[in-house]
């Protein structure tokens, strides 16, 4: 069962999980060319973003899911991203290639979104604990995770740590949806 998470923002490339049990628990992440190229095996885990300038794909361990890998997917050596006290369970890239929207919890707290560099700088909360499921998306080249609150209301919270933005005109059975 191949699992297909993420396409590169210039369209070129896609990330996609083996999740037939082949690669064992940790499954195992490929990165492809869209042109008919073959995908090539970057390393385990389950695939997710792509880096902005395609150099890069996060992958998250089943096994251990308290770090996020970066797989290249060129030559260089693989780098890995953590915090105490973490628990990851999806990684994309913001749109300056700097830092990750990690989808996480801490000390057993309900999962939300993060913000985290991958120079390796604690996490930052963006949206509030329980607000764990929403789409990414960049607007006007602001980074935003989307997320309904508990009155109902869906709003995009700004990945820097501005204030969040409601969305008008959105009725409880509407889906957000995005990257």
């Amino acid at each position: 069962i191949m699992v297909l998470p993420s396409v590169s923002r210039d369209g070129d490339y896609a990330v996609m999980t083996d999740m037939s049990g082949s690669g064992g628990t940790d499954y195992r992440a490929y990165f492809a060319k869209l042109d008919g190229s073959p995908a090539v095996l970057l390393g385990s885990g389950v695939a997710g973003g792509i880096s902005p300038d395609n150099k890069w794909v996060t992958s998250i361990l089943p096994s251990d899911p308290t770090k996020v890998l970066l797989l290249p997917t060129g030559v260089c050596e693989s780098k890995t991203v953590n915090a105490p006290n973490f628990v990851y369970s999806r990684a994309i890239w913001t749109s300056d290639g700097h830092s990750l929207v990690v989808r996480a919890s801490q000390y057993r707290k309900p999962l939300r979104f993060w913000v985290q560099d991958v120079d390796g700088s604690p996490p930052r909360p963006v949206t509030p604990e329980g607000i764990d499921s929403g789409p990414f998306l960049t607007v006007r080249h602001v980074d935003y995770v989307g997320g309904r609150d508990t009155t109902g209301t869906i709003r995009l919270h700004p990945v820097d740590g501005s204030m969040p933005k409601a969305i008008v005109g959105i009725t409880q059975t509407d889906t957000l949806i995005g990257g």
